[in-house]
C-alpha cells in the first residue's frame, strides 16, 4: 500500500473525527535521535539509524500530527502514529 493510502486507511479507521481535515505532508530523512517524542525512537528497528518520515499535519487550532515511519528508501512501512501537542496518542506497528 502506498504512503497516502496507508495514511488515509489509518486516519479513517482510528481517528475518523479528524479525517476530513485538509492534510498537508512533508517528507524528511531523520536520524533516530532526531525524534522529539522518545516513544517514536523505540519503534525504529535496531541497527536502523536513518528513516524516512512522512509528517502529515493540518493548519488549525489543534496540533495533530501523523508520523508514517518508513525505511530510508520508503519501500517498507515501519509504524504510523498520531501525536497531539507533541504527546503520542496512538501508535501502530506495520509489517511486523
Amino acid at each position: 500500500m502506498d504512503s497516502i493510502c496507508t495514511f488515509r486507511s489509518y486516519i479513517n479507521k482510528y481517528h475518523p473525527e479528524i479525517a476530513s481535515k485538509d492534510w498537508l505532508v512533508n517528507v524528511e530523512v531523520l536520524n533516530r535521535g532526531d525524534f522529539a517524542i522518545k516513544e517514536l525512537k523505540k519503534l525504529i528497528p535496531n541497527g536502523m539509524e536513518k528513516v524516512r518520515c512522512l509528517v502529515f499535519f493540518y493548519i488549525g487550532r489543534d496540533k495533530n500530527v501523523v508520523y508514517l515511519i518508513q525505511d530510508i528508501r520508503g519501500a517498507r512501512n515501519i509504524a504510523i502514529n498520531l501525536a497531539k501537542d507533541d504527546v503520542l496518542v496512538h501508535s501502530l506497528k506495520l509489517n511486523k
